[in-house]
């Protein structure tokens, strides 16, 4: 009845117009409806218009069990205690059976409303909001000989691609005898296989680090710090959409600061990231990553001290941070210099923070 009631222009329009929490609902009118709301092009067309205001999704170990705990965020500024509202998630059961090792350092991603947690040697995309949980199945693409072993943490990009499809690479470095090998793999949502990226003799062999890396907010592009030929000061990025590869050098940075050690970070923007340096106790300079491949030098964060190590870009000078000593997360203005406490703390390098829009994508392989 539905169907004869609105023809498909007309019933998509009105749609598209709804708050997320009805569509959720219409979704179980009938088979069509459902089909419609479940559409990539409908999400994607959906999600270009404006909607409900950001808020923040945490994840944190739990001092005690050791266990991830996740949480949604909704804050705003301009009231006393800042923080308006925190919603404890139900962890899927998977998540809590996940383990960590040094070869397979947990790892959080979030696009699109979609949650990407890895631990051990497993893989789960999550939806908190539809409550959707896949695990991915292992990668079976032979990568190990008897006389190689994988001597430094996989690094994985979470990403999404043209034809509304999620993907994750993971690279591992392998050695044998003297030589290093990163060895790329990718995982296609829609046809839930893994297979091998066949790579250069530069990216074969190049040094890629297992701290500084991410994707963009649209998921279209992973980057990672990386060590070419020699130059250490190089990021090497990978396109979902046409899987191929790019090298960029870092900038330079070019404000005076009296410390011996300078660290990086890169965080991610829509399109783009951002590359900051800091040190143990003041973050001091911001450069975007242009689409050219070019940098763009922001602004100084030189009023940002005491120990923060930071999370999340919020706005272009508004971080979130997580304060290196006591473990608190923190909310940083940087050219106005206001500091204030989120009220929650983790351990140190466990914490992970993005902003976050509940999302109609589905992980379901029949969509």
């Amino acid at each position: 009845m539905a169907e004869r009631l609105l023809n498909d222009y007309t019933l998509e329009e009105i749609l598209l117009q709804l708050p997320l929490k009805y569509l959720m609902q219409f979704k179980c009118v009938c088979k069509s409806w459902y089909n419609l709301i479940a559409n990539p092009s409908f999400v994607a067309d959906y999600y270009s218009r404006k909607r409900d205001e950001t808020c923040f999704f945490m994840s944190r170990l739990d001092r005690e069990t050791g266990k991830p705990m996740m949480s949604l965020v909704a804050m705003d500024e301009c009231v006393p205690n800042f923080v308006v509202q925190l919603v404890d998630l139900e962890v899927p059961p998977v998540f809590n059976k996940f383990t960590s090792d040094s070869i397979f350092r947990h790892y959080f991603g979030l696009l699109h409303g979609i949650v990407c947690y890895a631990s051990g040697s497993d893989i789960a995309l999550w939806n908190p909001c539809n409550k959707e949980c896949k695990t991915l199945p292992p990668s079976l693409i032979p990568r190990l000989q008897e006389d190689f072993h994988v001597f430094s943490p996989r690094r994985i990009g979470f990403g999404f691609d043209f034809s509304k499809n999620f993907k994750i690479l993971q690279v591992f470095t392998i050695q044998h005898k003297q030589e290093i090998v990163n060895h790329f793999e990718i995982y296609n949502l829609s046809t839930n296989t893994w297979r091998v990226l066949e790579v250069d003799n530069v990216l074969a062999h190049c040094f890629l680090s297992s701290e500084e890396f991410t994707s963009n907010k649209n998921g279209s592009t992973f980057y990672c710090r990386g060590s070419i030929e020699h130059d250490n000061d190089a990021i090497v990025s990978f396109n979902f959409c046409d899987e191929g590869f790019k090298i960029t050098r870092r900038p330079p940075y070019i404000s005076y600061v009296d410390y011996d050690t300078i660290s990086s970070y890169i965080l991610p923007v829509k399109e783009s990231v951002i590359l900051i340096y800091y040190t143990y106790d003041i973050i001091f300079e911001a450069w975007l990553l242009n689409r050219k491949g070019s940098w763009t030098y922001l602004f100084p964060f030189g009023c940002v001290v005491g120990a923060p190590k930071p999370l999340c870009l919020r706005e272009s000078t508004e971080l979130v941070c997580q304060d290196l000593e006591s473990g608190h997360l923190l909310y940083i203005r940087s050219r106005c210099g206001e500091r204030r406490d989120f009220g929650f703390h983790s351990k140190r390098d466990s914490m992970f923070v993005a902003e976050y829009k509940r999302s109609l994508f589905t992980i379901r392989l029949n969509r």
